[in-house]
């Protein structure tokens, strides 16, 4: 059963269509499923991630799908499968704790083998970033390759002096002292709403139904800001890049929304 979602060619969802089936074996997922026109298109897993949806990767739905509607070749050619993370957008709310990276990394190794995909390549960014190194490192067989626009390049050594609010190792080059100094601001002056979230997600709930929590949110973070515990966050979000988009999909692109039970 299927019916559209709103959207349009240049990214918003127009003529990609919305079902439903159940494995039952786990947490109902959500997910956009796009076969390219091109039958040796390679096949690719991209996660999304907070706070964000699958939407944010619509507009590289039709450039990938359909390479050669950019000039580009048949071999550049991707079939998509774009999953909600347990908890968000259409994916069911899970029922349990312990869906961290590493669960969903193999819940989505699940996905891809039940689609048919013998072998794929994995995206990420954010969440999506952390779940893509964790797929990597747990090495399936089906894995080829990864991409992640967050690379987890700081040594554990590093971070934890970034953490502690520590100066910069001895032995650090100039580029790397430079580097260490805009991470330190990053930990100690952006990411104040993170470790308010991070230690009471609960206050934030209401943000959207009143002003008198967002108020409160308000004070909370202005708060965590003047503490010296806001070093002790971790950041986790990256930019999420801009893709231009033809006017049209392709006709022979299949397109389809898809949740299932995997665990």
């Amino acid at each position: 059963m299927t019916s559209p979602i709103g959207g349009d060619a240049a990214g918003t969802g127009k003529g990609i269509a919305h079902g439903a089936a159940e494995c039952c074996i786990g947490n109902g997922v959500h997910f956009v499923h796009v076969r390219s026109k091109h039958e040796n298109a390679l096949p690719l897993i991209v996660t999304h991630g907070w706070p964000g949806s699958v939407t944010e990767q619509l507009k590289i739905v039709y450039p990938l799908a359909n390479p050669t509607a950019n000039d580009a070749s048949p071999s550049d050619a991707f079939h998509l499968v774009i999953p909600s993370i347990p908890g968000y957008g259409f994916s069911a709310k899970p029922t349990s704790t312990g869906w961290d990276p590493a669960r969903i990394a193999r819940a989505w190794v699940m996905l891809m083998k039940r689609l048919r995909y013998a072998q794929f390549v994995a995206q990420g960014g954010d969440w999506g970033a952390g779940i893509s190194d964790v797929m990597a490192q747990q090495t399936p067989p089906e894995l080829l390759g990864i991409h992640v626009n967050l690379p987890g390049t700081v040594p554990p050594d590093i971070a934890k002096a970034l953490q502690s609010g520590d100066p910069p190792p001895a032995g650090l080059s100039t580029v790397e002292r430079s580097a260490y100094q805009q991470l330190t601001e990053l930990y100690t002056r952006k990411r104040a709403y993170a470790l308010a979230m991070g230690t009471r997600p609960q206050t934030f709930y209401g943000l959207a139904d009143s002003p008198v929590p967002f108020r409160r949110g308000l004070s909370i973070t202005a708060t965590v800001m003047a503490s010296p515990q806001r070093r002790s966050w971790r950041p986790c979000s990256s930019a999420p890049a801009t893709v231009d988009t033809p006017s049209a999909p392709s006709r022979a692109t299949t397109f389809s929304t898809t949740s299932r039970s995997i665990g």
